[in-house]
């Protein structure tokens, strides 16, 4: 499955996508049909009227390219700001200052918490100055930043400390507010290469959904749904099939 942005609200950057590792997908043909009725109890004819194409699908092997070009047509910026889930250090046991240095604090964004590592009970955060006994302070600004504060207390007691630091590899797709309407245009290939090649291009294409799982014991597998419509030029798609 191929989606190809083509109109609509563009991405920063765009251009043609393909799905990894499909799971399935379906596309369903539907339209209305009209009667017209007298005193019997049959219509007596039965007309078609609106037709619709919708699809969904399911697919792994998630990139934030394919999700931004072709559903939110934002801009995709270097670099990542993650989170270091519960480092762990000891408190000093020497006298003061009990501070603890955490590894990323060059690039330190934002304190997540600390726990007592033995119980994982929480410290609770004060300002600077009103350490006590299960609880600390952090630095969080520019110079000294990511430096934690503890009392006399918690002197040599082992603790786990999350934090949110940058990190100038990875990618960041950032979602704004826009207004309604907003949003790519794209066509989509789907083919079925067995005994041959069964396909569908469908010309233009908005996607109604996309989903990002997070699941802890299995593959994460995201859900595809969306509608096609005439393009400009009044073509819905194209099904074709080759034969071996």
């Amino acid at each position: 499955m191929f989606g190809n942005p083509v109109g609509g609200n563009l991405a920063t950057p765009t251009g043609p996508q393909q799905f990894g590792t499909i799971q399935d997908v379906s596309v369903e043909f539907t339209q209305k049909l009209v009667e017209p009725y007298g005193q019997n109890k049959f219509p007596e004819d039965v007309a078609p009227s609106d037709m619709k194409v919708s699809g969904k699908g399911a697919f792994a092997k998630i990139e934030i390219e394919l999700f931004n070009a072709l559903y939110f047509a934002e801009t995709i910026a270097t670099g990542i700001e993650i989170v270091k889930d519960r480092e762990a250090a000891t408190v000093p046991a020497t006298p003061g200052p009990y501070t603890i240095t955490v590894t990323e604090a060059t690039d330190f964004v934002k304190d997540l918490g600390v726990l007592y590592a033995a119980t994982g009970k929480p410290f609770e955060k004060v300002t600077a100055g009103n350490e006590a006994t299960g609880k600390y302070s952090v630095d969080e600004t520019t110079p000294g930043q990511g430096t934690y504060t503890f009392a006399a207390g918690d002197q040599a007691v082992d603790v786990l400390i999350s934090y949110v630091y940058s990190d100038t590899g990875g990618r960041t797709l950032t979602v704004t507010n826009r207004i309604q309407g907003y949003g790519p245009v794209f066509e989509l290939y789907l083919l079925q290469p067995y005994q041959g090649t069964n396909g569908l291009h469908l010309y233009a294409c908005r996607a109604s959904k996309m989903s990002a799982p997070m699941k802890r014991d299995n593959y994460l597998i995201s859900d595809f749904e969306f509608e096609a419509f005439a393009n400009a030029a009044g073509k819905v798609f194209d099904w074709f099939q080759v034969s071996n």
